[in-house]
């Protein structure tokens, strides 16, 4: 008949049972692929041959629905699922069966009953392998083939759950490859991208199967361990830390060594959240970077980053943190009780209702707004992050935040131009940008705008006191610009000050920098 040839030649199985599932119709396609003849199955029970499916309750149900209710049933597997184990068309799939999207429905005899039913076996397993290389390329990092930043911290928050279940121990380690920009400008940035490769590569094949490990960023790393406590996770660190310096990494004929740095932290119940545990383990990650590198610091052991007490005193966004009221600079910094955190700390500033306020307090509530900005956002103008930094955290135009903006902005703009900056870089320059006391310019004479230049390109430059060249070079810039600050006579801002000194950094930046950085003109007059 022609409705049996032409079941005959189309490109998908077609088979057809009666209501003892006997087959009634077995055609090429499913003969090719099975590796069972027509002659062999017709007119016997599918399930002598497929007896999985008979303990199906999937086919069973859907078949049934099929002879009582006359409807078509789309049974659209997800992956590494079949209907008939068979043998993918290309091997290299990845797949060990076909994978299969199965139709079926009913077909009435010559006189109109409905006892048999149809099912269409597709080949879906292109398709299937195509969205399962996508399912990887979401969750891992192009380069390395280590798990993303994105799956982490997806990760980090279910194993934080899992813990608050059962109460067993974790860990996290953040690693950060030292002088790994000395890397990309010796070797080139091929060069950099093998270093990345085989460090990763090391680290997987020295972990657990349960660990996780990830590329935060750069040369940033992160490994989560489950059932893992803190003293556990710094002898890993420290037997990572040797693998790796005692490693050659051969590129282009040349031996490459390299070291690395590490925080560690165990979660701590009833205390951590999933943001708190990882700041501790990246505020230990920077202790081990600023105290010498190649070292492994536990976050378990160092204070904690904010006290609650604290932060629960920081109550208003502008003016005195305590109660709001318009701060005032005193004749000469003292040291006196700050009325924030309570610490004897040396104070520049005192409110109309007389609280005392220390620069960290000042600094703390708009630290972490400035971070969350910079390591997300993509803009590469300096002014236009400057002001969209300002509208957000609603900073005033005479501010102590202007000393951590000044470094942040300029590494992150820097960042998104194509320099090589790692998030370590961005928050080391918010970091020194703290230290800066709020009032400088008057009792040092020195601009934290022109200061903050300095800062941000000393991380650029890896500068330090013992290379001429590059402190030399920042002990003239930063002088010019603070110079030029200085001979304005008319009201002034630290808004003002620090648009002046970014702009006069654009107009000299690709005479020290790679290429020339951006400062447009901005919106916010004062």
């Amino acid at each position: 008949m022609i409705a049996d040839q032409l079941l005959d030649i189309v490109d998908n199985g077609v088979v057809i049972i009666d209501e003892d599932y006997s087959v009634i119709k077995w055609n090429p396609w499913m003969e090719k692929f099975s590796g069972i003849k027509a002659s062999e199955i017709s007119n016997k029970p599918l399930f002598d041959f497929y007896p999985h499916l008979k303990e199906s309750p999937g086919f069973i149900r859907n078949t049934k629905s099929v002879f009582k209710f006359k409807n078509v049933v789309f049974m659209s597997q997800k992956l590494h699922k079949f209907l008939f184990p068979m043998t993918p068309r290309h091997i290299k799939t990845g797949f060990e069966f076909m994978q299969q999207r199965c139709t079926m429905g009913p077909l009435h005899d010559a006189e109109g009953r409905y006892r048999y039913l149809y099912i269409i076996v597709y080949d879906v397993t292109e398709l299937a392998a195509s969205e399962l290389e996508n399912r990887k390329l979401s969750v891992t990092d192009a380069l390395t083939g280590s798990y993303n930043r994105r799956f982490f911290e997806n990760r980090l928050k279910e194993e934080f759950d899992r813990h608050a279940r059962y109460h067993r121990p974790l860990s996290i380690i953040v690693f950060d490859i030292d002088f790994f920009k000395q890397v990309n400008d010796t070797y080139g940035h091929l060069g950099g991208d093998f270093i990345l490769k085989n460090f990763a590569e090391k680290i997987r094949n020295r972990i657990r199967s349960v660990d996780l490990f990830a590329r935060y960023g750069g040369e940033e790393f992160c490994c989560l361990l489950p059932e893992t406590c803190n003293n556990e996770a710094v002898k890993l660190g420290e037997s990572i830390r040797l693998l790796i310096e005692d490693s050659y990494f051969n590129y282009n004929d040349t031996s490459i060594r390299i070291t690395v740095s590490q925080g560690v932290a165990e979660l701590l119940p009833d205390k951590d959240t999933p943001d708190s545990f990882f700041k501790r383990a990246d505020k230990a990650l920077y202790v081990s970077k600023e105290t010498g590198r190649n070292k492994v610091t536990s976050g378990n052991s160092l204070p904690e980053l904010i006290e609650n007490n604290e932060q629960d005193s920081i109550t208003h966004d502008q003016g005195c943190p305590k109660c709001g009221s318009p701060l005032h600079f005193k004749d000469n910094p003292v040291s006196t009780k700050c009325d924030i955190c309570k610490k004897a700390r040396v104070a520049v500033v005192q409110c109309g209702n007389g609280h005392s306020v220390c620069d960290s307090c000042q600094n703390k509530r708009i630290a972490t707004l400035i971070q969350n900005i910079c390591l997300t956002t993509e803009e590469k103008d300096m002014i236009v992050l400057l002001e969209t930094i300002i509208g957000q955290a609603a900073i005033a135009v005479c501010s102590p935040a202007y000393h951590l903006l000044v470094p942040a902005v300029i590494l992150t703009t820097y960042r998104n131009l194509g320099g090589n900056i790692s998030e370590t870089q961005i928050k080391t320059g918010l970091e020194r940008g703290k230290s800066i006391p709020y009032g400088s310019c008057g009792f040092s004479g020195i601009c934290a705008a022109s200061a903050g230049v300095g800062i941000a390109l000393s991380i650029i430059l890896e500068a330090s006191p013992d290379k001429m060249k590059e402190r030399n070079l920042l002990i003239k810039l930063t002088g010019q610009i603070n110079q030029s600050l200085s001979q304005s006579y008319s009201h002034t801002s630290c808004f003002n000050n620090v648009v002046k000194a970014l702009s006069e950094l654009a107009e000299v930046s690709d005479q020290i920098l790679p290429f020339r950085l951006l400062a447009s003109e901005p919106h916010r007059k004062d």
